[in-house]
């Protein structure tokens, strides 16, 4: 009787627990479907992007010549004779370093074309490019652009399939929708971050340069993202990954993208291997709402100044007009108007519709070619410095060897932005940025380079020692 009655028991506890225990997981809190798609949707966004993504390093040797600590005392006799007697060593006089950077990139087409930001390849000898497979390859730079930060390289043979990004479009993009950054932060391999668009059409000036209508986003970016791609939630680039603005060398919540629009406008002159950008001859300033009442608009551009001789001023634009169109886009602010007019071919004749006096105004104008503006730029370059071209009596008064190649600073302004730097009269440059100098022509090219990258590192030589100088413009 008692083993029945305890079998009895046993089967009620089993059958208790058989029913309560599937009851029991049923009324545990579940993870929300919606968590569980979010979560596949960015797997699925890093399963399409990743293959596209690469890794970008390059490197340049570079020699610097330093002076000796016992310069000042070499003319002297008595020391002349100390170091002969003793057999001093000599200090050396020329030192040799590499110069590396990493980088990202992405690929858009299945022959190797790779983008990247201009900065990431600018002045490097050799370019390297590590796709996702982990396969190396060298690059060439196809095309550089650094006034829009954009480059284009290529890998000569590669050994597997490569697989394009796609290219989306940032034309609507809205500020809060989710991103995700990709790219080779640290150099610690390839990686990819999510956040929100935080701001749009941000102009910005980062490590002494100019950008106009950059992304916005949250997403972490670090040194070494830079020309990854910014992609949205279906994967498509939207943005090309350019810089931080960070108190410390780090990401703070607040990195940039260059929008995908203007990589697409530009690529086709990158594969070319020179961008000619338009030009209209104005300094401008963006308008705000306090303006309406006085201005009789609200946004846009307004012109402060016209140059002489320039597409403007042959169309008739004066101080104080508004650009508010150009053609058929809007121009909200003075990003809006650099941006179209930079990315219209030189040649093309448009419309700009101004507001002159609160009446709306359509004034046609020819777009010229930045190129052709360089011309301002020398000369007013040429008020602030002056370099001769070496002679065989500037040679003898200088008592400069006969292998030594570069210009004359034979004037320069106290008030200037080469006496700033160091630059003083009676230096040879012999180098500015990557280019060599060997007379007048070749300075004034590189000059109008580099002012549009807002910076040149000038190298001279004075006396026996050598110096490098960085312009800030």
């Amino acid at each position: 009787m008692r083993r029945r009655l305890s079998l009895v028991i046993a089967a009620s506890l089993v059958l208790s627990l058989l029913i309560l225990y599937p009851m029991r997981i049923q009324t545990m809190t579940q993870v929300p479907s919606s968590l569980e798609d979010l979560e596949k949707g960015f797997v699925e966004i890093a399963r399409r992007v990743e293959p596209s993504v690469v890794n970008i390093s390059a490197e340049k040797t570079e020699k610097v010549s330093v002076p000796s600590p016992f310069e000042e005392f070499e003319s002297d006799p008595f020391f002349r004779r100390f170091f002969r007697e003793f057999e001093l060593p000599g200090f050396p006089r020329e030192q040799v370093y590499r110069r590396t950077t990493l980088g990202s990139g992405f690929i858009v087409d299945t022959s190797g074309h790779i983008l990247t930001n201009a900065h990431v390849v600018e002045g490097f000898d050799e370019v390297t490019v590590i796709t996702h497979s982990g396969s190396s390859y060298k690059a060439k730079v196809i095309g550089r652009d650094p006034r829009s930060d954009l480059a284009l390289v290529k890998i000569e043979n590669p050994k597997e399939p490569l697989k394009p990004a796609v290219l989306g479009s940032s034309s609507d993009l809205k500020v809060g929708q989710i991103v995700a950054a990709f790219g080779n932060p640290f150099g610690v391999g390839q990686s990819m971050t999510v956040g929100i668009i935080s701001a749009l059409n941000r102009s910005q000036v980062v490590e002494e340069k100019s950008y106009v209508n950059l992304i916005q986003t949250d997403a972490a970016l670090n040194p070494g993202n830079s020309g990854g791609p910014l992609v949205n939630i279906k994967g498509e680039v939207i943005g090309i990954n350019v810089a931080i603005a960070s108190p410390v060398p780090g990401n703070v919540g607040v990195g940039f993208a260059i929008p995908i629009d203007v990589a697409k406008k530009l690529l086709p002159q990158l594969q070319k291997g020179k961008v000619t950008r338009g030009y209209l001859g104005v300094r401008i300033q963006a308008v705000t709402p306090d303006m309406e009442e006085i201005y009789g608009a609200k946004k846009g551009a307004i012109v402060v100044q016209v140059e002489p001789n320039s597409p403007a001023e042959k169309a008739g634009l004066k101080e104080g007009d508004i650009i508010i169109r150009v053609g058929d886009k809007e121009i909200n602010n003075d990003g809006d108007l650099v941006e179209a007019i930079s990315l219209t071919n030189p040649g093309t004749r448009v419309t700009l519709t101004v507001i002159r006096d609160k009446k709306e105004v359509r004034i046609p104008v020819t777009i010229g070619s930045y190129e052709e503006s360089s011309e301002v730029a020398q000369k007013e370059e040429t008020e602030q410095i002056t370099v001769v071209n070496l002679t065989p009596e500037l040679r003898e008064r200088y008592r400069l060897p006969s292998d030594v190649e570069g210009v004359l600073v034979s004037k320069v302004s106290a008030s200037s932005v080469y006496h700033l730097a160091g630059i003083r009269q009676g230096d040879i440059i012999f180098k500015i940025n990557d280019k060599s100098i060997k007379n007048v022509g070749d300075f004034n090219k590189a000059i109008v380079e580099a002012k549009k990258l807002g910076r040149a590192y000038i190298w001279v030589k004075r006396g026996s020692a050598t110096y490098m100088f960085t312009v800030t413009f």
